[in-house]
Formats: structure tokens, sequence, C-alpha cells
């Protein structure tokens, strides 16, 4: 039995205690009060640092039990980052810097891990065994999928990479969807019976996470309050001439392998699925659904596989642009590691491994990216993180640096600018948007947002009553899911990536309803089309200019429109100066609302908040946690129409409506004749850029 214990790095304190008082404690009282039952325990570095600070008892209570033989201790990757989404030299710090914290408090270096949301690639026994790893858990799925059948998965079996051996335990699915799920502990133990024989050479393995007895939805009233975590290891002693409980070192020194194992690239079955595409995910549940109904789910499910894990990053571009945020800083961090070392590297070295955390790349039943405080832990440690090593890279306190690159890996070049104040990013072939905005001493994106998309879950929501319940718990896999009062309002899609510094042209009787709506025409081409781009450096300041010939259409006309947008930055200043020009190429008048987009992380709020201003000049926006304060200045007063976007998303609880931005478009009534040019200028400045 192991069961892993995880809460993600930015997550809520009042979060963490309920987990603590409904799961962690509770879970090792009952086990504690059956000596015979051994469990392979696993808290993730973040977890386990919070228990060291907040509850050391509870750690206390484990070491004990860990003497005693009860508790064998896993390792991990400390800050519980999917191991593929990183390079092996982190991933090989990350599983060392947790070995050694637990074989302090232990006394001993624990040879098994877990793996983080179990996904596999063929390569990762190398890495692992280079960190002292022996043995891992994954499910059984991946094995099927590598066409072994059920009853060929009750031991373990070894695989290598360039000869670096490793140990694999699989996880039954059937166990992680009985316990504790299953209305009696016996059915549990029937099913253990129709698997035990005589010799009692097989071994069957629970693997899942420890939130279930206790955290998830209605289950700490059914595990503790009702007793069924009592009575199913109660029911395991009782059954003890014929159940024997393991922990993985003592099955490994008396058993064999089942042999060897090469296994493709896989995920548990639910997380494949959510790395669909949501046009694909109907498809392949009916396909699931055809073979269950059909009763050969059981024979052919190792075949019909999901997706592939590393398309979270293709699904959700903003995911993506985290994960190549990491990897820029990790390069940073190891291009300088032989010339700077100390304690310095090393509190980069944890910033980045904190940044790591999974839970922020992707999205399944658990709110995951869509959590914008999960997305602002990441940004924070990555921006912290660089910013150590760009002042150990310069002698100068004050500096600009730019780069032209593939931030983003899409084989488009990006535009990098960095100082010590702020960094600023920008896609010129997506709009010459504005991706990343930050205020590097408070560690800060200002543009932390997510693009409203379509999900495969959604179609479920105009089907669902309010608040509906049910009878018996539930996986939350399984779980009816509940909703907010007119969820179907906020399932709006958007057209284009939620970035900032988008140019529009709408028809001048466009309205903000329309707009927010997104139930407007839009008259350009230059919300997703390439810009051409310079640059220039003029003494202590830098300048790009982006400029694009594209079409406005006029009474069903296009007429040509040149827009160059000029952004300065000056070293030592937290400010941005942007100049918009517009020159009318065509023989025709044009007329039309002109203005550019801005979507603000979800915490900076501010002006009269939803709504729409005229002849503003001046919008100061705060985000109340840090305190940073934002001031957009207009030299040419305009109208400003301010709300907020929000997402549909499932979580565990159920669907729910999340901020992920708000959004600013200022804008103006332009008519100007053939030829004729419009100018105007918008200052954006970080009023307390350094204070902390």
């Amino acid at each position: 039995m192991a069961v892993h214990n995880h809460q993600p790095v930015g997550n809520f304190e009042e979060v963490l205690e309920k987990a603590y008082q409904e799961s962690y404690l509770p879970f090792i009282e009952v086990l504690q009060s059956h000596p015979q039952i051994k469990v392979s325990l696993h808290y993730s570095g973040v977890l386990y640092d919070w228990l060291e600070k907040t509850h050391p008892d509870l750690l206390e209570r484990v070491a004990k039990m860990v003497v005693l033989g009860q508790i064998e201790p896993l390792t991990g990757a400390y800050y519980e980052p999917i191991l593929p989404f990183i390079p092996d030299s982190d991933k090989i710090g990350q599983i060392e810097s947790f070995s050694l914290r637990l074989q302090e408090r232990f006394g001993r270096r624990p040879r098994g891990m877990w793996l983080a949301e179990r996904v596999w690639e063929p390569d990762l026994p190398k890495p692992l065994a280079q960190a002292g790893i022996d043995y891992t858990f994954i499910d059984d799925i991946h094995f099927k999928a590598a066409g072994l059948r059920e009853e060929e998965l009750l031991g373990y079996y070894l695989t290598e990479e360039e000869g670096y051996l490793l140990k694999l335990f699989p996880i039954s699915r059937k166990l992680r969807y009985l316990i504790p799920f299953a209305p009696k502990v016996q059915e549990v133990i029937d099913y253990l019976r129709s698997l035990a024989t005589p010799s009692g050479e097989r071994l069957i393995v629970l693997g899942d996470d420890g939130e279930k007895f206790g955290l998830w939805p209605e289950t700490y009233e059914w595990v503790y309050q009702n007793g069924w975590l009592n009575d199913f290891f109660t029911a395991l002693e009782e059954n003890r001439d014929w159940i024997r409980m393991w922990s993985s070192e003592e099955w490994m020194r008396e058993n064999e392998s089942l042999g060897r194992v090469y296994l493709p690239t896989s995920a548990y079955q639910e997380m494949a699925e959510w790395a669909l595409p949501a046009k694909s995910i109907p498809l392949y549940e009916e396909l699931i659904t055809r073979f269950k109904n059909g009763g050969e789910l059981e024979w052919f499910e190792g075949f019909l596989r999901g997706g592939f894990h590393r398309n979270f990053l293709v699904k959700y571009p903003e995911a993506n642009l985290m994960h190549k945020r990491m990897l820029r800083v990790s390069e940073k961090i190891a291009r300088l590691s032989d010339e700077h070392g100390g304690l310095l590297m090393d509190e980069a070295k944890r910033l980045l491994y904190q940044a790591q955390c999974n839970c922020a790349y992707w999205h399944g039943i658990f709110g995951g990216l869509y959590l914008p405080h999960l997305r602002r832990a990441v940004y924070n440690r990555l921006i912290e993180a660089e910013l150590i090593t760009d002042e150990l890279s310069h002698t100068k306190a004050h500096w600009l640096d730019k780069e032209i690159a593939d931030f983003d890996r899409d084989g488009n070049p990006e535009i990098l600018i960095d100082s010590p104040v702020i960094n600023l990013y920008l896609a010129p072939h997506r709009g010459g948007s504005l991706f990343e905005l930050d205020c590097r001493k408070r560690g800060l994106n200002l543009l932390d947002v997510l693009t409203r998309r379509e999900e495969g879950y959604h179609r479920e929501i105009p089907s669902l009553k309010e608040e509906e319940t049910q009878l018996e718990t539930k996986s939350i896999h399984e779980r009816i899911k509940t909703k907010e009062e007119n969820l179907e309002e906020c399932l709006i899609f958007d057209r284009y990536h939620r970035a900032s510094l988008i140019d529009h042209f709408l028809p001048p009787q466009t309205t903000l309803r329309e707009f927010s709506q997104l139930e407007y025409e839009e008259l350009g081409d230059f919300i997703s089309e390439p810009y051409a781009h310079t640059m220039n450096r003029e003494g202590n300041s830098f300048s790009v200019v982006l400029v694009r010939t594209g079409k406005v259409k006029i009474q069903g006309v296009d007429l040509p429109l040149l827009l160059k947008k000029r952004l300065k930055l000056v070293e030592g200043e937290a400010l941005v100066e942007i100049g918009y020009e517009l020159l009318n190429l065509s023989s025709m008048p044009i007329e039309a609302l002109f203005g550019f987009e801005f979507n603000l992380s979800p915490q900076i709020r501010g002006g009269e908040g939803p709504g729409e201003s005229k002849d503003i000049d001046l919008l100061k926006m705060e985000d109340k946690e840090s305190g940073l304060r934002v001031y957009f200045r207009l030299e040419q007063p305009g109208s400003l129409w301010q709300f907020p976007i929000f997402t549909v998303s499932q979580s565990e609880k159920g669907f729910e409506r999340i901020l992920q931005a708000n959004n600013l478009f200022f804008h103006w009534h332009i008519s100007f004749r053939p030829n004729e040019l419009w100018k105007t200028n918008l200052t954006i400045e970080i009023a307390n850029a350094y204070s902390f």
C-alpha cells in the first residue's frame, strides 16, 4: 500500500490546514492503531516542509512508525515536478535534495520514490538510478499498453535505460476505485480473495493520493466518521492467515522480479484523457463506453490509449509559456553554477525547483492551470530565481539586455527585454502582442492570464441541475458534478490568445457588451497577424518598433492602413513608453473605433471597476496582495471599457467560475482622410517597483 500526499506550491494556508485536519492527521492516527498494517508513505517536499514548520509532531509520529517497520518512507522529486518536463540535472538535483532531507529525519536514505502523476517515459530509469532510486510505482495501464495482462501484474518488473536498472511496481486501478469507495469493505476483501493462491506468491499494490482519505468531497465523513478506513484495516488484520502486508523492500528481498519490461510513454488513464484536445475527448469517451458496455474493456483497455501528457503544453499555450520560462531560468542557473557557488545559487536553485511543481502546468479534475494563485506562485519563483542569476551576471547597477529567440518553441522569434526592474516579452508574429511584463523586485508577472477555451466537459453543464447530490461516496472521477447558477452565460471562448497590446478596429456603433461577449465584428487584420520589427539602442534607452501594413474593412472594402507601435524602455526605470501611429494608405476615409487591449492578472484591479469610462487620461490599478501600483497615462484622452474575464472549469468539487483576467480596452473614435496620420501615446508606470 503506497500513499502519496501533496499540496501545490502557492496553495492557501487554510487549504493545507484543512488537509492536515481532515486527511493527513486522521490517517496516521488510524494507521497507528493498526500496527500490522504497513504503508509506503510519501509526502512531497512542499508538504513535508509545511508539516515540519506547522505540525512537526506528525513527522515525529511517522518517524517512530518508520523505526517500528510500519511505514516505509518514499522519496521523490522535492517539489513534485512531472519529471519528463524538466532537465535531467534538475530531476537528479530535486530527488537527491529531498532524499537527503528524509535521511536526516528518518536515519535512512529511501530507495523508493513516488513518481509525480505517475507520468512515465522510457528514458527515466537512467536519471532515477543516478539519483539513487531503486524502485517506483506506476499504473497498471502502463503495463497493459505493453501487452501484459491483469494476471501478469501481481509482482514487480525490471526495466532499464542504457543499462541503468529500475524496479517497477504496477498499481492496481481496480483497487484505486474500490478503496475507499466500495460501499462495503467486504467487497475489497472478496476481490483480494479472488486473486489469492495457496502459495501466496502474488502481490497487489494500491498506490494513490492520500487526500482521498478525508479531503476529497464527502470522504471525511465516509472514511473516518463512518469508520470505513478503520473497518478496512481491521478486515485485513482479521484475514491475515491469507493476506499479508508487505513493504516494497521486504517483497523484493524475498521475491524475484516477474521479468524485464519496456513500457511506452504513458500516464494514468484519466490524465491521458485530459491531455486530448477538447473536441477529441467525446470520441475517446464514446470508444471507452462502447467497450465497457460490450463487456470487453478489461481485455482491450491497454490499447485504448488517450493523449500524450506533453500535449498539455499544446492544449494550453499559457502552460507552455511558463514551461519555456522555466527552461530558460534552468539554463541560466546551469551556466552560472560552475562560476558562482554559495548561498545565492542555492537559493536560485530552490526557487527554480519550486517553480517546477507540476500542478500549474496542466488541468484535469483538479483546478491546476485554471487556478490563478498557482500560476502566480510559479511566476514568482521563476522571476526571483532569474533575478539572482542576472544580478550575478552583471556588474553595473542599471542595464538592459535584449534577445531575439524562439522563446515558446513555435518556430517564430520573440523579443525578450530584461532589466533589473522589469522584463518585457513581445510576440511580433502574433499581432505584435505583449505576453509578459514582470515587476522583477516583486516577482510578479502583470500579464499572467488565461484564455477562455472550450473544454471537453463543458458539454455536460447545460444538463446539470444546481447542487445535485448523491447517496454514496464515489471517486472524484465518478462523482456527479455540481454547478453554480448561470454558468452557461460564462461559456464564451476566445478567438485569440488573451495577451496585451492587441490592436482592434471595430464598427463605430460597437458597444461594451458586444465587445466583452465577443459579439462584435473585427474590421482589421491586426490581432493575430505578423508585425515587422526593428530595435534601436539610444544611450541608456532601448526601443522596439513594430510595424504592420494591414487592412481595415470599411463598407465591405478592404482599405490599406499602416500601424506602427513603438515601445521604449530606459535603464533603471519601471516605465514603458508606447507610441501609436496610424496612417491611412487608401484613397478613401476610414472611420472606426480603434483601440488596444490589455489583459491584466486577475489580482490587479482598479479604476471604476467594470463598465465604461469616457475622456480618461489616467488609470490606476493595484495588486492588493503585493501592494504594487500600475498607472496607465494617455496623452490623448480616450474611452475605456473594463470588464472581467471568467472561465468555467471543473474541480474536485464540481464546475466553478474563476476570474482569469481584468480586461482594459482603451479606444478612440477615429475618422481620418486618405494619407492622414493619427497618433497617440501611452505610458505604463509601475510606481513602487523597488519596494518589497
